[in-house]
This record gives C-alpha cells, sequence and structure tokens, in this order.
C-alpha cells in the first residue's frame, strides 16, 4: 500500500531561531525537523507536526541561555 502523500509544510522563522525539514513525512505524518539558532548550531531535532515544531522552538526560545564559564571555574594548564 503506497503511503499518503502530504504537502511539505514550510519552515518556521522565531527570530534567531529557524526550524526547517530535514525529511519525512513518517507514517503517523509527522516530519523531522532541525532547529538552528543564529550561528546556525543544532539546538533541537526530532518527529513533529508544524505546530508541535513551532512550540519546541517557542520554548527553546523561553529558556535562558547559560552563562559562559567563568575564567576560575576552567582548570588551569601547567
Amino acid at each position: 500500500m503506497n503511503k499518503p502523500r502530504y504537502k511539505r509544510p514550510a519552515a518556521i522563522d522565531l527570530g534567531d531561531l529557524h526550524v526547517s525539514i530535514v525529511r519525512g513525512p513518517n507514517a503517523e505524518g509527522r516530519w523531522y525537523w532541525r532547529a538552528r539558532d543564529a550561528d546556525r548550531a543544532t539546538v533541537w531535532t526530532g518527529w513533529a507536526t508544524r505546530d508541535e515544531a513551532a512550540r519546541e522552538g517557542a520554548a527553546i526560545l523561553a529558556r535562558p541561555n547559560p552563562a559562559p564559564p567563568s575564567p576560575a571555574s576552567r582548570p588551569s594548564v601547567s
């Protein structure tokens, strides 16, 4: 039996976060999404509907950014 054809959803732009489709859909009609930050680093991937991917992207943006390690916490090199 052939898999039903789904129209590829549009990418989601959330300011500094870009969420786009990598592949899919799976048997449940979900697509495999990847979220990248402004530096193009991948911050999330997963199978989701477009609405679920948008919610995940919004949750990522709502998280506080981790502070970089302080010089005192770095191990010294001898």
